[in-house]
């Protein structure tokens, strides 16, 4: 389940898993960066829970997170979050 509303219009409906995909330059520890970045709001996320992928050239990573939100404050907190660091080039 996604937590986009649906096309009535329906609020999402909690606890869904939602992927937050952020994307970076690919040095440093950027992946560690978005790992910490996310487990601030929601606490430790199992291993599992990250996956990567870089660029064509390896100029970028990106960063996809999957996690259970139990709230919209949630959601909200982790995009906060990722808004707030600079070294988050885009998310969805």
């Amino acid at each position: 389940m996604s937590a986009v509303a649906d096309e009535g219009g329906s609020a999402p409906v909690y606890p869904l898993e939602y992927e937050f995909k952020v994307i970076g330059l690919a040095e440093g520890e950027f992946e560690r960066r978005v790992r910490a970045l996310v487990e601030a709001v929601l606490g430790e996320l199992p291993a599992a829970a990250i996956r990567t992928r870089p660029s064509a050239q390896g100029k970028y990573l990106s960063v996809t997170v999957t996690a259970l939100l139990r709230s919209e404050e949630e959601r909200r907190g982790v995009f906060q979050a990722l808004h707030a660091d600079g070294r988050v080039l885009y998310f969805l």
